[in-house]
Formats: structure tokens, C-alpha cells, sequence
């Protein structure tokens, strides 16, 4: 049963609901108390290395 909706997630988890509904529509990342209270962290990006063969001329 759904209650309350993104006010009352945003209440509950003390953020903005203005700032939940800002990440709902994907106009700003997730912070650490949406996160957290998410049960998620973010992971920073890897990188690889690129290596391209020597042109040959």
C-alpha cells in the first residue's frame, strides 16, 4: 500500500521534496541522503586504457 508519496519519503528522509522530484525527473543526481536512504552509494566511474597500434607510413 502506497502512503503519502514523494512529500512524505522526502519528510521522512529530511530532504526537499522539491529537490526528490528534481531527481524523480532526472534534472540532478542523487545526493547522499537519497542514497542512503536508498540503500545505495555512488561508485566513482573506472577508466581503461586505450591503446591503439602505431600508424604505419
Amino acid at each position: 500500500m502506497r502512503r503519502g508519496g514523494q512529500r512524505a519519503w522526502a519528510r521522512v528522509h529530511d530532504v526537499a521534496d522539491t529537490y526528490v522530484s528534481s531527481v524523480i525527473a532526472g534534472r540532478v543526481e542523487p545526493g547522499p541522503k537519497i542514497l542512503g536512504a536508498l540503500g545505495l552509494q555512488k561508485n566513482d566511474p573506472t577508466f581503461s586504457e586505450i591503446w591503439e597500434p602505431p600508424y604505419e607510413e
